[in-house]
């Protein structure tokens, strides 16, 4: 019996020592990206931004690879873009004339 709680413990230890060594980008130092993004296609490198919400003052770090970085502003853009393409509003200014 305490040779099974033993390895299940062992077995426990072990996986939680995998999963804890990964690192997200957000917490890796500059020396650390700079050395993951050598051997990494330029899609797959890492950048990391500053970046403040509209309603806050507060500056957060947001560090995502090229890749997901272009996904996001080309849906920025589309979705401009469909505001755009809507049917213009009538205001009274317009409506006079």
């Amino acid at each position: 019996m305490k040779a099974s709680v033993y390895l299940g413990g062992l077995l426990l230890a072990t996986l939680t020592a995998c999963n804890s060594s990964y690192k997200s980008f957000n917490t890796m130092s500059e020396e650390e990206i700079f050395a993951y993004n050598l051997n990494k296609p330029v899609m797959d490198q890492v950048i990391c931004e500053e970046r403040r919400g509209s309603a806050s003052r507060i500056r957060n770090t947001v560090c995502k690879t090229v890749r997901e970085l272009r996904n996001e502003r080309s849906n920025s853009f589309r979705k401009l873009q469909l505001i755009n393409h809507q049917a213009p509003l009538t205001t009274y200014s317009h409506s006079r004339r």
